[in-house]
Formats: structure tokens, sequence, C-alpha cells
């Protein structure tokens, strides 16, 4: 893969570092980095409170971008703000990804749902004018 001339190129690890994922050093680390920080890791709990964050900015918004976006701005969600006085790690920006892609489905399925129910029986049939099959419809538009 060509590099930009602007930027320094890529360390090549050396060979300590080459095993470094095969062992179980990262993860001590790891827990080691967030006791001294003093931040939990995100769990089960924590997930749950960036779900209800998501759908919370899924019923305003309908961008991922704007759902995530609004699922990590401490002043619009009282749920990641909860995260983060409860000392935890966010999730990964895939992880908020994913979160917004369901919680925005979840929502609309629940608009959609609504929106059906309220229509009354001749609404939801089909227009078909002079009695012509649904095919004439687009058979008039080719």
């Amino acid at each position: 893969m060509p590099t930009s001339p602007h930027l320094p190129a890529w360390p090549t690890p050396t060979p300590e570092l080459a095993g470094y994922d095969d062992t179980t050093y990262r993860v001590r680390l790891a827990t080691l980095v967030r006791s001294y920080a003093g931040v939990a890791a995100y769990d089960r709990e924590a997930r749950g409170m960036a779900a209800r964050a998501c759908i919370e900015a899924a019923r305003t918004r309908d961008d991922l971008a704007d759902i995530v976006n609004a699922g990590v701005e401490p002043r619009g969600s009282p749920d990641i703000e909860e995260l983060l006085r409860c000392r935890r790690e966010l999730p990964a920006f895939g992880a908020l990804l994913r979160l917004a892609r369901s919680a925005r489905t979840l929502v609309n399925r629940g608009y959609h749902r609504r929106v059906a129910a309220a229509l009354t029986s001749e609404a939801r049939t089909p227009a078909r004018p002079n009695g012509d099959s649904r095919n004439r419809l687009l058979d008039d538009l080719i």
C-alpha cells in the first residue's frame, strides 16, 4: 500500500510487539489502565445505558451520524452522561454505530405500526383506477 509523502512510514513492529495480541498482556494492560484511570469496562449495563440514549436520539433524528453524535454528547443525552458519571468506558465507534442503526430501526418500525393502525381499511387498499389491475399503474408509467 503506498504511503503519502506527507506522512511518515508505518513503523515495522519489533519482535517483542509482533506477538502482543497473541498473549494476555493486552488484556492485563487494559485492566491496569482502567484501574489507573478509575474507569470500569464497557459491560452489559453500560450497553443498556447507551442503547437507551440512542433510542431517545432516534425519536427526533433520522441520520445515523446525528444519532451517534447525540449518543456521545453529554449535554444531549442523560444516559451517556450517566455512563461518564459512573466512570464507565465509552463504547467503540462501531458499537455505537450498530446501536444507532438498531435504535433507528426500532423507532421507525414503531412509527410505521402507529400510522398503519390509524389508517382505515379503505385507506390501506391500494388505489385501482377504473378497476384496472395493479400492473396497469406501472404500465401507464412506462
